[in-house]
């Protein structure tokens, strides 16, 4: 795919800043619940099926909802979370140079995905966090934006967004994406998605 794109216009992951919010559009995990499902290895209800296959067969890409972003004032940095958002994070982590802080307990986790995962709600999450093919947006925030930046975005183009975390300055040698909870307690890094650059092979 070749194209152009005027400079001014263009969301990079290099460009999020310490204090900024961090958002997800839509809903995560539907598409890796739904390959799960043609392998046969999840069994959902009817009323999910046809929610999570469609995901999976026929991803939607955010180009609405990207393109409202970057003309929106306050956007400072986004990524497709293809890959899962837990891969993704860290790419925008280390683009920027920075430390992701991201709730587990904030993921917006469809009713489908919950349903086919079972177990707490922390599985579910964690799934959710990992899975690839969402095709969803991770971006950041100005702070002081953060507000009405989600609103237009729900208001113009009818698609959730969610607040799930923020951007920190780097504490270690190396840019970290953070997991807490709700309470600001570490948890365990939800496992990370396709990595194109794997040097093992897999």
């Amino acid at each position: 795919l070749i194209g152009e794109v005027e400079r001014a216009s263009v969301l990079l992951r290099s460009g999020a800043r310490p204090g900024d919010r961090a958002f997800v559009t839509g809903g995560l995990g539907r598409a890796g619940a739904g390959r799960l499902v043609l392998e046969g290895v999840l069994d959902v209800p009817a009323e999910f099926q046809g929610d999570l296959l469609a995901a999976f067969r026929r991803p939607r890409a955010r180009v609405a909802e990207g393109q409202r972003l970057a003309s929106t004032g306050g956007v400072t940095s986004a990524i497709d979370i293809s890959d899962g958002l837990a891969s993704d994070a860290l790419h925008l982590a280390e683009a920027s140079g920075l430390d992701l802080e991201l709730v587990l307990d904030r993921l917006p986790v469809p009713d489908g995905v919950r349903r086919a995962i079972g177990g707490a709600a922390e599985d579910a999450a964690r799934f959710a966090a990992s899975a690839g093919d969402d095709y969803e947006l991770l971006f950041t925030v100005d702070a002081g934006r953060a507000t009405e930046v989600a609103a237009r975005v729900r208001e113009t183009t009818g698609t959730e967004v969610t607040d799930i975390g923020s951007v920190h300055p780097r504490h270690g040698s190396d840019p970290r994406v953070l997991w807490i909870d709700e309470q600001g307690s570490p948890v365990a890094e939800p496992p990370r998605g396709f990595d194109h650059f794997r040097k093992d092979g897999s």
